[in-house]
């Protein structure tokens, strides 16, 4: 227990200057940004200012002022591959590394954990984030790390700090995890931070906003305006949902409207910030609450945009708050559906009213907001019947873009548990990549048919007539602020059926037409047609119009010979479409029904 030893500390000479702490928001080494004047290419996963960290830099900085030296980064911004770790590390040289994680980064983490220790003499390494508080055993493990946090970090940092300066018996530090002497020691964590008024904002000022402003963010669209940054107005969700690790608690435990629109107000004056994206589990569990802070957002007049990127509780809204919303600068909401069948959302645990959540998607996609559902396939033991009962809720409904994941069990949800009674072998740990797709199938359907139903149930979601003509009008307005986020149009729809990487983010005819040919066929049921409305929502839905494509299909896979005529005739355009990283291997069955030629 090297790092626990006072002496050590002491020998290093740290008494008498200040202890250098670099808090570190790891995720893969530049996967949310990309080279200016560069084609664009889909990150890997999102990155996003580091608030978790802003948070605990400035509890730090209240409690213990000059002792200590805290610098912030994201590994993201702050490195582009993995070799250049060690030399970040020994640039800063830091005596304390407290790295947050989630669960999909438990690689990275040890990567920097072991440089971290492998250069840096005597430091203290410890870990905070939804990976080791749901895993505890395996992140110290996994990572060597001294210690690990479990929970919420600002009830437990001043007594982690106290100890590691001071020294004493670790085993008093509430949330915490280590092992001595080959024990496994975990304590109970302390009570949730309340009230939320109650902590000091984020050090803003530690992070360049402008930076973040160019990643790939939360929301998964292009900003409406520039720069943004993410709040958070509460914590803690009352819903008991399977798949959800719920890190900050089963109680809705609210900032107050004041506390909140003082934030918003302050970074809009001090650090010019014209949009905001609020990441709450579940912002509008209060409805009165919802309505002051718009209400105080409108009084204070300032011209800001608002996203949620999170997905919002879409059968709690009445429509006069979605009308405050918009008014106060909503732009675009994420409404959670996950599912359509009621089987599935029983297991879920999910109690959704989804007449009232279409109903509400439906009136606010009127109003001019930007709505977007957020859905999984392959939930443990889901039938492909069930799966085309949500791809047909969401075809009928009225939001206009989709996000839709593979169904990816985390480790110590309820759907973890699920997925190892459907398969026994089943590991939650790393069963998922950085944008949380699980990389193993536990529904009934296999591995080909899934991404199948999702690429014909995409299609037919963006082939009707009054989504494509929406998309159209929310496709002009991001191509006018930058147009390499086309793909982002259709959220994470098309973007990764292909699965594939393209020369220079761009897709040529012939790559078209091999996409073409491994598009189909595990179900032999699949017209001609049917392939055709999937690959022109491919080439119309994914970009600025670069190449004229003809696509054709023969007459006899045609439902009539006038349809056939409209496939023979119909012109589409070639797209720069990049691909997603995380999807692998599309369609494996050769396709030879279409026929895909230069005009």
């Amino acid at each position: 227990m090297t790092g626990f030893e006072k002496k050590k500390w002491q020998a290093k000479g740290i008494k008498g200057r200040k202890i250098r702490v670099l808090l570190l928001r790891v995720s893969a080494p530049g996967v949310g940004s990309w080279p200016e004047n560069k084609p664009f290419k889909i990150p890997e996963c999102q990155v996003i200012p580091p608030l978790g960290i802003l948070y605990l830099a400035s509890v730090l900085k209240k409690n213990f002022g000059k002792k200590l030296d805290v610098i912030v980064e994201s590994l993201s911004t702050a490195v582009s591959t993995e070799e250049e770790i060690s030399k970040f590390l020994s640039k800063i040289k830091p005596d304390i590394v407290g790295i947050s994680a989630m669960s999909a980064e438990a690689g990275i983490t040890a990567k920097v954990a072991g440089t971290a220790r492998e250069i840096l003499d005597g430091v203290f390494v410890v870990i905070g984030g939804p990976y080791p508080t749901f895993e505890p055993h395996r992140c110290l493990e996994k990572t060597g790390a001294d210690m690990v946090v479990t929970g919420e970090a600002e009830g437990v940092i001043c007594h982690l700090f106290d100890f590691i300066i001071k020294g004493g018996d670790p085993s008093k530090i509430p949330g915490i995890a280590f092992t001595h002497e080959g024990k496994f020691i975990l304590t109970p964590r302390p009570p949730a931070v309340f009230p939320l008024d109650s902590l000091p904002l984020p050090s803003w000022e530690m992070v360049d906003l402008n930076l973040y402003s160019k990643m790939y963010n939360m929301n998964g669209i292009p900003l409406l305006k520039s720069p943004y940054a993410p709040i958070l107005t509460s914590r803690g969700c009352p819903y008991r949902c399977s798949f959800c690790h719920n890190m900050m608690g089963r109680q809705f435990r609210p900032r107050s409207p004041e506390n909140v629109v003082y934030e918003m107000e302050y970074l809009y004056r001090k650090f010019g910030i014209r949009e905001f994206h609020i990441i709450d589990d579940i912002f509008n569990f209060d409805g009165k609450r919802v309505e002051s802070i718009c209400k105080k957002i409108i009084k204070r007049g300032m011209d800001i945009a608002i996203a949620f990127p999170n997905g919002l509780r879409g059968d709690r809204f009445t429509k006069s708050q979605i009308l405050l919303l918009k008014k106060a600068g909503c732009y675009s909401m994420c409404l959670s559906l996950e599912s359509a069948s009621p089987r599935i959302l029983k297991m879920m645990r999910k109690n959704l009213n989804l007449k009232k959540l279409d109903e509400n998607a439906r009136f606010a996609s009127s109003i001019g907001i930007i709505t977007k559902c957020i859905f999984m396939a392959g939930y443990p033991d889901e039938t492909r019947e069930e799966m085309e009962e949500t791809l047909r809720w969401i075809r009928d409904s009225g939001f206009i873009l989709i996000q839709h994941s593979i169904a990816c069990p985390l480790p110590g949800t309820e759907m973890a548990r699920q997925a190892k009674m459907v398969n026994p072998l089943y590991d939650a740990g790393g069963g998922f990549t950085m944008d949380y797709n699980a990389v193993k199938n536990i529904s009934r359907v296999s591995d080909d048919e899934l991404k199948i139903l999702l690429a014909r149930g995409v299609s037919e979601i963006f082939s009707v007539p009054w989504r494509k003509k929406k998309l159209e009008e929310v496709r002009r307005m991001w191509s006018s602020k930058d147009e390499r986020y086309f793909d982002w149009t259709i959220g994470d729809g098309m973007s990764g059926i292909t699965g594939r990487g393209m020369k220079d983010g761009k897709i040529s005819v012939t790559e078209l037409k091999e996409f073409a040919e491994k598009l189909i066929l595990a179900d032999e049921g699949l017209k001609g047609w049917e392939i055709f409305e999937i690959l022109d929502s491919v080439v119309t839905f994914c970009g600025p119009r670069k190449e004229k494509v003809r696509i054709m299909v023969k007459e006899k896979d045609a439902p009539d010979e006038s349809m056939a005529c409209g496939f023979r005739y119909k012109i589409s355009y070639l797209p720069d479409f990049p691909s997603q990283p995380s999807v692998v291997d599309s369609i494996i069955k050769a396709f030879r029904k279409v026929d895909i030629r230069k005009v």
